[in-house]
């Protein structure tokens, strides 16, 4: 009897007048799906920098780690912030990919995209983990074509915890 009264009793979803600025959210327990909180988790939006969440998981999953890679010529014309490369360096794929997703190195992503052919691969990924509003353009995330939405983003979240929890483990190293 004292389980059942305190077992708890939940609506399917909540929806908090919380104050969210952004266009879109989701958050929600993987394990049971209960959604914590909702808006507009299937619009379609730009996804910036988190395109290389995808970049990532691509180049770990159909290249080896140590593949050496040359920084292309006129890669002074991608814009970065941090992680700026020089043409002609080499790098193995694994530092690349450590530099992409450390400092968010735009340089690092169009290294990986231009010497892999990475984008229709990320599209095929994209496809095949069920990403209905997913669409890559290039592998840094400037492209405003590269466009997703907060359930898929979700879903790839959660794949990418389960199936190569070493990218997150990546994105939280000291640098």
């Amino acid at each position: 009897f004292l389980k059942e009264r305190l077992k708890p009793s939940f609506p399917s979803k909540i929806n908090l007048p919380a104050q969210i600025s952004a266009q879109a959210a989701l958050a929600i327990d993987p394990k049971t799906n209960f959604v914590f909180f909702e808006k507009n988790s299937l619009k379609t939006l730009p996804l910036a920098s988190i395109t290389k969440l995808m970049t990532a998981y691509v180049a770990l999953k159909y290249f080896p780690e140590n593949l050496v890679l040359e920084v292309p010529e006129g890669i002074e014309k991608i814009e970065t912030s941090k992680g700026k490369l020089d043409p002609k360096d080499k790098f193995y794929l694994k530092d690349l990919i450590y530099l992409m997703l450390l400092v968010s190195s735009n340089q690092a992503a169009y290294t990986l995209q231009k010497d892999l052919n990475l984008v229709p691969l990320m599209n095929l990924e994209a496809k095949r983990l069920g990403l209905k509003q997913t669409f890559f353009e290039d592998a840094s995330g400037l492209s405003e074509k590269n466009v997703s939405s907060a359930k898929d983003i979700a879903t790839l979240a959660y794949f990418l915890l389960k199936q190569k929890p070493e990218i997150f483990e990546i994105e939280i190293a000291e640098f």
